[in-house]
């Protein structure tokens, strides 16, 4: 194997766990939006809520840097559907 062939196999390796990392925060950030919305105490509910929103700044930060322009638009338009969830 030479170095280029090395050099995309580890790019395509780290594009893919930045896409898997990312759908996994946002899965995380849209239960936490869930629980927070049925959560009976407001200082909790305002807590989740900060962590959710907490989610949503690192995938924004990272998304950035998917290469696919495809896929880094459909993980922004989650990012977008979190956070209106958020703000209802």
């Amino acid at each position: 194997m030479s170095n280029d062939t090395a050099w995309a196999d580890l790019r395509r390796h780290i594009q893919e766990n930045r896409v898997n990392f990312l759908t996994v925060e946002l899965d995380l950030a849209g239960t936490l939006c869930e629980r927070a919305k049925h959560h009976p105490n407001p200082q909790r509910r305002a807590e989740i809520l900060g962590k959710v929103e907490q989610a949503i700044e690192t995938v924004r930060r990272f998304a950035d840097k998917i290469e696919d322009p495809a896929t880094r638009k459909v993980i922004l338009d989650r990012a977008d559907d979190v956070e209106c969830r958020v703000e209802k």
